[in-house]
């Protein structure tokens, strides 16, 4: 899957059959990786000012923008150093069957596999962490009575399996029960399975959002219909009071003056 040069990096040239990556694929890996580190440090900063600013969000806040700079990070280095060929290696877009132990270049092709692996699998944490909190908003709303469990806590629990699953991949790859190809389509399948329900419970969690927003301008409209309503009573006790108190008012006091002088 790999080839070292014992010169210089210099990225291959576009030639009929040629399975590593061209020019222009690697000037692109070299700008989305320094792109990758860039988001980093912005997430690195993020993470600083909400330190800062304390308050209950806090937690939220920092586990979210952590897991950006953990995804930035690991994108950054499997761009800048397996993809763009920093290390002098060349990435073959062909995956070959490579097993543990059995090759020279089997490390090279485990870090990088991992490395995309663990880039993916943080990236669906941040859609993970948003939609465990907005389970626990909706929680609250159509299943007032309902004990509610702590969303960080599921979000870790969540994130964990992931993980477990990840090393049990690798542990399989090491100890030689598959090959390298195996290993590629055990994490395409585990994230595929994960967008599938995440794309899912996004749908689910927008539409109830959709039905909690129209219940919430109903009640709004009908509280703001009875302060017109209320408002209408006052302003005709005042017009009421002015017809008719006040003519009373002046020819009383018209008729004492004319009794008393």
């Amino acid at each position: 899957m790999y080839t070292i040069q014992n010169s210089t990096f210099a990225p291959s040239q576009d030639q009929p059959g040629n399975e590593y990556e061209t020019s222009f694929e690697y000037h692109c890996s070299i700008v989305l990786g320094v792109a990758f580190l860039c988001t980093m440090f912005i997430a690195l900063k993020r993470i600083v000012y909400s330190h800062a600013q304390g308050g209950t969000e806090t937690t939220v806040v920092t586990a979210f923008y952590s897991l950006i700079l953990i995804t930035s990070a690991l994108r950054g280095v499997w761009f800048l150093v397996f993809t763009s060929g920093l290390l002098k290696l060349q990435v073959s877009y062909e995956p070959s069957a490579i097993m543990a132990f059995s090759h020279k270049q089997w490390l090279c092709t485990f870090l990088h596999d991992l490395f995309q692996s663990l880039g993916s699998i943080s990236l669906f944490s941040i859609f993970i962490l948003i939609l465990v909190f907005w389970a626990d908003i909706l929680k609250k709303y159509f299943e007032p009575g309902a004990k509610r469990n702590k969303p960080m806590a599921t979000f870790q629990s969540l994130v964990i399996c992931l993980i477990l699953i990840e090393i049990a991949n690798c542990s399989f790859f090491l100890w030689g029960f598959y090959s390298s190809e195996g290993m590629i389509l055990a994490n395409a399948s585990l994230l595929a399975i994960v967008s599938i329900v995440c794309v899912w419970q996004i749908t689910t969690f927008s539409n109830q959002f959709r039905t909690v927003l129209k219940t919430l301008g109903a009640i709004n409209q009908v509280k703001s219909k009875c302060k017109v309503v209320a408002n209408s009573k006052t302003l005709q006790m005042n017009f009421l009071y002015i017809d008719v108190a006040c003519p009373l008012r002046c020819q009383l006091r018209a008729k004492l003056s004319v009794l008393f002088g």
